[in-house]
C-alpha cells in the first residue's frame, strides 16, 4: 500500500500537467512565452501539491495506509511540501524575469498593488516565505513552532483565491477548472480540521495518570481510561497532550512501551530537550488527552513469517516493548533482539525484557554497550548470526543510527523493503 500513495501523487501531477496542456489552443501559445508557460505549469502544480501537503497533515488512517505508516506519511509530507514552496515560489519570479527590464512590471508579481486579485497570490507567498522560515531556519519553541504551519493554511487560501479570480487557464478551461477546485477544496477541508475540528472529533481518548516513575533519565508515564480505552497494536505511537500549566498542552508522539489490553497504557521517554525534562513535573490523576493510535512498526513482528532481526539504540526499546510483550508470542519464528548502549547501567528495561521472552526459545536478546564493544554494526551483526539476508530488520533509535544501519545492510544485499525504521524525526 506504501507504493499507492506515491503513485497517488505521480498520477496527479501527470494530469495536471496534461490538463493544462490540453487547455492550450496551439502549441505555439506554450512555445512562444516559455517563461510565461513554465511559471503556470509550476503554479497548477505547487497548488496541486500544497493541497496534498495539507491533506496529508491530518493523520487520518485512511492516509496513514496508503504510506505504510504515519512517518513515512509525514516524510511524503515534508518532501512535496518543499517541492510545493519551490514551485509556487517561481511561479511569481519567473514571471518578473520575463518582465525585465520593465522593472515597474516586473515589480507587480512581486509586491502588492492596486489588483487585488494579483494581491492575494502576493500576500499568500508573503505567508508561506514566513511560515518556511519559521518551520525550517529558526528554532522557535514547539507551540510557537506549531503556529507557524497555521500561516500556510492561510497561505494556501490567499493563493488559492489568487488561483481562481485571476483571468487564467483555469478560468477559461472548465475541466482544469474543475481538477483545480477539487485539490482546492480537498486542502481547504484539512486544514480547517486540523487546525479546528481535530482536537474535538479527533481519534481522542480521555485518560488520567495513574503513575510516574524514573529510573536514570528515563520516565515512564503510566495512563488509565476515563471512559472508552484505547484499541491499538504493539510497536504503535499515539499523540499526548498533557493538561499541565508546567509542560503545556502541545501534541506530542510516544511510542506505547506497554501491552495491548493491559489496564494502563505506558509511555517510556529519555530526558533530551525542554519538553521531555519537565515530564516529571506531571501529576497523578491529572487528565490527558490520547489521540492514536498510529503507525504500522509492529505489523512485521506480528504478521510476518521470516526471522527478524530487531534493533533498538536506547530509549528505541520502547516500540519493542510492546511487541515483546504480544499474548500469544509469536512463534516458530526466529527473532534477534539487540538492545544497543553506551553502558550496561543504562539498560533500564532489561530485566523487563528477560521476564517477557523467558519462555519463548525462538527469542534471543543481545545487550550491546559501545564502551565495551564498540559501535554495533551490520559486519559484526552478520558475524554474530551468519547469512542475515533472509531476515526481515527493523530498527529504532537516533535518526542518524536508523540511516547508518539502513545503508550497511543495503550494501550488504538486503532489499530496502526489508529494512523498516521507526523514523519519529518525521512527526
Amino acid at each position: 500500500m506504501k507504493s499507492f500513495g506515491i503513485f497517488f501523487i505521480i498520477l496527479a501531477s501527470f494530469i495536471t500537467i496534461n490538463l493544462w496542456f490540453i487547455s492550450k489552443q496551439q502549441l505555439s501559445d506554450i512555445t512562444n512565452d516559455p517563461y510565461r508557460s513554465l511559471s503556470q505549469v509550476l503554479a497548477l502544480l505547487g497548488i496541486v501539491f500544497m493541497a496534498i501537503t495539507l491533506m496529508l497533515s491530518t493523520r487520518l488512517h485512511r492516509l496513514e495506509e496508503l504510506f505504510d505508516g504515519l512517518d513515512r506519511m509525514y516524510l511524503v509530507h515534508h518532501i512535496v511540501g518543499s517541492v510545493a514552496f519551490v514551485f509556487l515560489l517561481h511561479h511569481p519570479l519567473l514571471l518578473a524575469i520575463k518582465s525585465l527590464p520593465q522593472f515597474n512590471l516586473a515589480s507587480l508579481y512581486i509586491f502588492p498593488g492596486n489588483n487585488l486579485s494579483y494581491d492575494l497570490g502576493i500576500f499568500g507567498l508573503y505567508c508561506m516565505l514566513f511560515a518556511t522560515i519559521f518551520i525550517v531556519f529558526i528554532k522557535l519553541p514547539y507551540h510557537i513552532w506549531k503556529l507557524s504551519h497555521k500561516l500556510m493554511g492561510l497561505a494556501f487560501l490567499l493563493g488559492s483565491l489568487h488561483a481562481l479570480f485571476i483571468p487564467s487557464d483555469i478560468s477559461q478551461n472548465m475541466i482544469l477548472r474543475i481538477w483545480v477546485l477539487i485539490f482546492i477544496v480537498l486542502g481547504l477541508l484539512s486544514a480547517f480540521y486540523i487546525i479546528f475540528l481535530y482536537n474535538t472529533i479527533g481519534p481522542k481518548y480521555i485518560y488520567c495518570i495513574k503513575k510516574i516513575d524514573q529510573s536514570t533519565d528515563i520516565v515512564n508515564v503510566y495512563l488509565m481510561p476515563i471512559g472508552r480505552k484505547l484499541d491499538f497494536s504493539p510497536g504503535q505511537f499515539i499523540y499526548i497532550s498533557f493538561k499541565n500549566e508546567f509542560v503545556g498542552e502541545e501534541h506530542h508522539p510516544f511510542s506505547l512501551s506497554s501491552a495491548p489490553g493491559a489496564e494502563s497504557i505506558r509511555i517510556s521517554v529519555k530526558k533530551l530537550g525542554d519538553f521531555t525534562h519537565k515530564l516529571p513535573l506531571l501529576q497523578e490523576n491529572e487528565k490527558v488527552h490520547v489521540y492514536g493510535p498510529y503507525g504500522k512498526f509492529g505489523d512485521w513482528y506480528k504478521k510476518r513469517r521470516e526471522s527478524l532481526i530487531l534493533i533498538a539504540g536506547g530509549i528505541g526499546i520502547t516500540p519493542f516493548l510492546g511487541m515483546l510483550k504480544q499474548n500469544p508470542p509469536p512463534l516458530n519464528k526466529k527473532i534477534t533482539l539487540f538492545y544497543c548502549l553506551r553502558k550496561r547501567s543504562e539498560a533500564v528495561f532489561l530485566e523487563e525484557i528477560k521476564k517477557n521472552i523467558e519462555n519463548n526459545p525462538y527469542i534471543n536478546l543481545h545487550i550491546w554497550c559501545s564502551e565495551e564493544s564498540g559501535r554495533l554494526n551490520a559486519n559484526k551483526i552478520r558475524e554474530l548470526l551468519g547469512e542475515v539476508n533472509r531476515n526481515l530488520i527493523q530498527v529504532c533509535g537516533p535518526p542518524a543510527m536508523m540511516e547508518s544501519y539502513k545503508k550497511q545492510f543495503m550494501k550488504q544485499g538486503i532489499s530496502e523493503k526489508d529494512i523498516k525504521l521507526e523514523s519519529f524525526s518525521q512527526l
